[in-house]
């Protein structure tokens, strides 16, 4: 006798992207972030409550293992495996931050957060408020961690500092960062459960403010890819582990339908 399953499976789309095709993000349990405090246009107490923000920010995301820190000031100039956070005065005209990683097979070596501080520049921070302070340098870790830009106008990746008003997460965020760092839980497996946030993520991320100059982050490794794609492909994987964990017990369900049977 032979048996078919069907499993119906819903569509599902995930709004936030990876910044390579094959983002493995960072390959250990925690990122410590360091300030170089020289050239700034503002106070480093206020650059440094951004910091302190955003990783609260992001190790907030219950879904997520990664941890984030804040190891204090430095005198680096250039990407680290510890990521620097440090001010430009050219370069990055019109920007008001950028997240710079570099990749090796997907695994993430180092990177750096450049903020702006080009005397006359539209993207000057001594020209933005607190919040968006606070939300550049939130968004530019995302990139830091190897989350692209989101589709999800409210999340804080999404490209454009846009409207916000607040440093928040929105789910879609939440769900990037549980994609390349899930947190294991008791039972996972084959047949275990997931620790994606929300499949099919794309919650609010509060309210917004707009702000010019906007978000310019240039990314190691190419263009985004869509985690569609991903979801798919692993959702394959899922059904032929379970396809196969059927055949591999065929002959007992068989001898059971025949006990019945007799």
């Amino acid at each position: 006798m032979f048996f078919k399953f069907v499993l119906w499976l819903p569509t599902v789309a995930l709004a936030f992207t990876l910044t390579t095709s094959n983002m493995k993000g960072w390959d250990r349990e925690e990122v410590e972030f360091r300030f170089n405090p020289a050239n700034c246009s503002v106070s480093s107490g206020s650059i440094e409550e951004a910091i302190n923000h955003a990783v609260d920010l992001w190790n907030a995301v219950p879904t997520s293992r990664l941890r984030v820190s804040y190891g204090g000031t430095t005198s680096e100039t250039s990407a680290s495996a510890s990521p620097v956070i440090r001010c430009v005065t050219t370069g990055i005209s019109g920007a008001v931050g950028v997240g710079i990683i570099s990749t090796r097979n997907g695994v993430i070596q180092d990177g750096e957060i450049q903020l702006n501080s080009e005397a006359g520049d539209s993207g000057n921070i001594n020209s933005k408020s607190e919040a968006q302070l606070k939300i550049t340098l939130a968004h530019e870790m995302g990139h830091i961690f190897g989350l692209g830009h989101s589709a999800v106008e409210d999340a804080l990746m999404y490209f454009s500092l846009g409207s916000k008003q607040q440093a928040i997460l929105s789910q879609d965020d939440m769900d990037g960062m549980t994609w390349l760092y899930p947190r294991k839980e008791p039972g996972d497996g084959v047949l275990g459960c997931g620790t994606l946030a929300l499949l099919g993520g794309g919650g609010k991320g509060g309210d917004g403010f707009s702000s010019s100059g906007g978000d310019s982050a240039p990314l190691a490794g190419g263009s985004p890819v869509s985690t569609n794609a991903i979801v798919f492909g692993n959702l394959w994987v899922f059904l032929l582990a379970a396809s196969l964990w059927l055949w591999s017990r065929r002959e007992r369900f068989s001898w059971k339908i025949l006990e019945r049977i007799s």
